[in-house]
């Protein structure tokens, strides 16, 4: 993350699903070990727990004691609200019993094997089955313009599990124009009018909420398939997708 403007990432990222709810009270996040999430959730009065899921234990560490990450996260990962888990998302997610208000996708892209697994359609079963029946799941879903393909594969999985479902994106100067998809069971509600909230923030604003959801018209979601653990096809989508705009940079760890 860039730190002059995370918070346009983050802050769209973290209120529009928590506005989804009426006092939420529990919140997980899958990733953001660097709890800058965690940091936009703790600005809603109403929640009593955070539990951050992450596989890697540094970022934690980081987040607790390195002095830049504690003034950017404004101390979160301290915070008496906030319980750190190491562990694999897909794997806790699985082991799971509670039930969450909301809980925020904030993983890596789908670059690889091991991160494709977390926009399939067994991940969002899973994320599922943590809400409450009235809590609503978002998850970061890319780029999407360059990687208008990927994303789509992310809209479309989502869909063959919630019922409800809302795209929305936010500029980011360092990496485009980002993706977000909202789902739930039930329709959600956006309570953002006159929202405490917008007091705390730095790039949403009341009359700024709505343009979250309205979508560039040149950004359609195309017919893609599924995207499964049996078969990770949003991995060559996403490959595909980069090879057209940026071939320099497919092969090489993007």
């Amino acid at each position: 993350f860039s730190s002059l403007e995370e918070h346009r990432y983050h802050e769209t990222l973290v209120h529009p699903v928590m506005l989804s709810q009426v006092n939420p009270k529990k919140v997980l996040i899958l990733g953001g070990g660097e709890s800058l999430a965690a940091r936009e959730v703790l600005k809603h009065p109403s929640v009593t727990q955070i539990d951050i899921v992450d596989l890697d234990t540094n970022i934690f560490e980081l987040a607790q004691n390195n002095k830049t990450f504690i003034e950017i996260n404004h101390n979160a990962a301290s915070h008496p609200k906030v319980n750190l888990i190491t562990e694999d998302a897909f794997t806790f997610l699985g082991s799971n019993t509670t039930q969450y208000d909301v809980v925020i996708s904030d993983l890596p892209d789908p670059n690889s094997e091991a991160t494709a697994k977390l926009y399939t359609k067994q991940f969002f079963m899973l994320a599922k089955r943590a809400l409450t029946p009235n809590g609503c799941f978002i998850t970061q879903a890319g780029e999407i313009y360059f990687s208008n393909t990927a994303y789509s594969c992310i809209v479309n999985t989502m869909r063959t599990v919630f019922p409800h479902i809302s795209e929305l994106h936010s500029y980011v100067p360092s990496f485009g124009d980002w993706g977000f998809v909202i789902a739930s069971s039930a329709a959600p509600n956006f309570n953002y009018k006159n929202a405490a909230v917008f007091d705390q923030t730095k790039h949403l604003s009341e009359s700024a909420f709505t343009t979250l959801f309205q979508m560039p018209l040149d950004i359609k979601v195309i017919e893609t398939r599924i995207n499964s653990l049996d078969n990770p096809i949003i991995l060559s989508y996403f490959i595909e997708d980069w090879q057209r705009w940026k071939p320099d940079l497919v092969g090489s760890g993007i």
